[in-house]
C-alpha cells in the first residue's frame, strides 16, 4: 500500500512523520498510542482482533522499550495466565501494557505491575481488559510472548521483586538521568 493511501485513511489531528503503525482493516494507519483511547483500541481489536502499538515509558524495561512495536491479541479473562503482559484501559482511560501478577480470588479483579514499577496498579475489572502481548517488534528483532526467554523473563522478575528497583534504575540511567536515576549524577 502506498504512503499516500495511509495517510487518507487517518484523522488529520494524527499525521506526523514520527507517529508508529497500527494494521487494522486491511490497511496501514499510523497511530500515536496517547491519541488511541480505550474504546477505540478496543473497537480496532473487536474488529481485527489484534492491535500494534508503538510503546511509551520505561514501565516494562528492557522487555519493552520506548518505540517497540507491540502487538496485542483481543482475549477474556479466562485465556490470561500469571505473568502474561496485558493491554488494559486504566480509570483515566489511559492505554497501559503490564504484567499480570495475580487474579484476586472472588472478585476476578487483575492485579497487574511494570517491571520496573515498585508498586502494583490499580487493580483492573474483567470490563477494562483489552488483550494480551503476543509479539513484540524490535529494530532488528521479533519476539513472541510465548517464547522462552520472554517466558522465563517474566517468571525472574515476578520471582526476584529486588529486580524491579535494579530494572527501575538502569532504564533511568539509559535515559540519560545520571547512573542512578539522578539528573546530573
Amino acid at each position: 500500500m502506498s504512503g499516500t493511501t495511509a495517510w487518507r485513511t487517518m484523522p488529520p489531528s494524527i499525521w506526523t512523520l514520527s507517529s508508529p503503525i497500527c494494521w487494522h482493516a486491511g490497511c496501514c494507519v499510523m497511530y500515536r498510542t496517547n491519541d488511541l483511547s480505550g474504546p477505540a483500541a478496543a473497537e480496532l481489536l473487536h474488529r481485527k482482533g489484534w492491535i500494534e502499538l508503538p510503546a511509551q515509558g520505561t514501565s516494562m524495561f528492557p522487555l519493552i522499550c520506548e518505540g517497540d512495536i507491540c502487538r496485542f491479541a483481543a482475549c477474556g479473562p479466562g485465556e490470561l495466565e500469571r505473568g502474561d503482559v496485558v493491554l488494559y484501559s486504566s480509570a483515566s482511560g489511559r492505554l497501559v501494557a503490564h504484567r499480570l501478577l495475580r487474579v484476586e480470588s472472588g472478585r476476578l479483579l487483575l492485579v497487574c505491575k511494570g517491571d520496573t514499577n515498585l508498586g502494583c496498579d490499580e487493580p483492573v475489572a474483567p470490563e477494562q481488559l483489552l488483550g494480551k502481548l503476543v509479539r513484540i517488534n524490535k529494530r532488528r528483532l521479533r519476539l513472541l510472548a510465548d517464547g522462552t526467554a520472554v517466558r522465563w523473563w517474566g517468571l525472574t522478575v515476578m520471582a526476584v521483586p529486588q529486580l524491579s528497583w535494579l530494572l527501575r534504575k538502569a532504564a533511568h540511567s539509559k535515559l540519560g538521568r545520571g547512573r542512578w536515576g539522578r539528573a546530573g549524577s
